[in-house]
């Protein structure tokens, strides 16, 4: 059991009688695909079917193999009651929207897998579009009360035949009599947006919006109530006239930080006086989510400098030295001054040998000639050899 079916309320209609709203239930889930049913009985009285009731929801939690995250079930929503005019064409669009821009289609709730309870395909006449999302109808059958129930289901591709997920999309349709023409109902004007706008809300800013309705029949026909379907937050003035045949109200909505970055479907219709309404238009509404803050870090990371073999010539001021110069020259002047204190070491040294050899070649020279003056010195007892000749 996922909870009771309290609910937080932001739509309401008065001369209709309903209230509509919603609900987030966190949950913890084991498999990667699951279901979640919802049922009950309470179908007011029908033309076709009623009684008992069923709502069916499928997801799957596997990382997708083309986006890498978990898939985003599509959104819809819708007015819990469509008024149709007897007699008159129809075309129900059905808002959808996918926030992984999947394929989105939608198909009649098959009662085989417990999808619709006691309302599997009970607007009779009416034809679905799977691929527009579109329901054509012509009222020409039973005027009162139908029952619509629709699975909404995304798909990976246009090609796809395995859905990713499926929502529910369950609401009444009150077919109606009237005299007046079917081209003679109130009509949205200009600054009201088209049908399927996007429109962007920059994070932390409120959105606002002027819905404009003009009447087509007389200035006497009133415009009594403009009813919405709705994100949670979104306000709406009271109906207020602008001119003899047109009616406003103004629209606020300032997106939480829960809501960021998720598409909201808003739609609204008007209704006159005599019961007739508008088109029902619906835009996608996209609140930003806000600029992610990066951390810088104070330190530089490591860097590869790819270096030149070769270097371009250049001028370098004198004041400037490049590193890698200053290295080189220390080392030519090192070899320049090694070289020559080596070079003056070696003249010493060859001189020292030239002086020694002339000293000792005068010293031979000297010896000789005494030898030759005298071959035979004296002797004496108390001298012995001349001291001349002690060597």
């Amino acid at each position: 059991t996922l909870g009771d079916m309290s609910f937080y309320c932001t739509d309401y209609s008065e001369t209709e009688d309903w209230t509509a709203g919603g609900r987030t239930y966190q949950t913890t889930i084991s498999t990667p695909e699951f279901e979640a049913t919802f049922w009950g009985g309470a179908w007011i009285s029908l033309i076709i079917g009623g009684g008992g009731w069923d709502v069916l929801v499928r997801g799957n939690l596997t990382r997708r193999e083309d986006t890498g995250q978990i898939n985003s079930s599509p959104v819809s929503v819708m007015s819990p009651i469509l008024r149709l005019q007897y007699g008159c064409r129809h075309v129900i669009r059905i808002p959808v929207e996918d926030a992984d821009g999947d394929e989105v289609r939608c198909r009649w709730a098959n009662s085989s897998l417990g999808e619709c309870g006691g309302v599997c395909e009970a607007f009779n006449g009416s034809v679905l579009n799977e691929r527009k999302c579109e329901l054509r109808y012509t009222a020409n059958d039973l005027t009162g009360w139908y029952a619509v129930a629709i699975q909404v289901e995304d798909y990976a591709s246009p090609t796809d035949v395995s859905p990713l997920s499926s929502i529910p999309l369950q609401f009444l349709v009150n077919v109606f009599d009237s005299s007046a023409s079917c081209t003679r109902v109130p009509e949205f004007v200009s600054p009201t947006r088209e049908d399927g706008s996007h429109v962007v809300i920059p994070s932390y800013t409120t959105y606002h919006e002027r819905i404009v309705v003009e009447v087509t029949s007389s200035p006497s026909v009133s415009i009594i109530e403009v009813e919405t379907v709705s994100p949670p937050g979104l306000r709406k003035s009271e109906v207020t006239r602008l001119s003899e045949l047109q009616w406003y109200i103004n629209v606020t909505w300032t997106p939480t930080k829960s809501q960021f970055g998720l598409p909201f479907i808003f739609c609204f219709k008007a209704t006159d006086s005599t019961g007739l309404s508008t088109e029902r238009r619906c835009i996608i509404l996209l609140p930003e989510a806000p600029p992610q803050v990066v951390e810088v870090m104070t330190t530089a990371p490591t860097q590869v400098v790819e270096v030149m073999t070769t270097v371009p010539p250049q001028v370098v001021p004198n004041t400037t030295t490049p590193s890698f110069k200053c290295n080189n020259d220390k080392k030519e002047i090192a070899m320049i001054v090694g070289i020559t204190i080596g070079s003056i070491l070696l003249l010493l040294f060859l001189v020292t040998l030239i002086v020694l050899g002339i000293a000792v070649a005068r010293l031979v020279h000297k010896r000789e000639k005494k030898i030759l003056q005298d071959p035979y010195p004296k002797y004496s007892p108390e001298k012995g050899l001349d001291s001349e000749t002690n060597i």
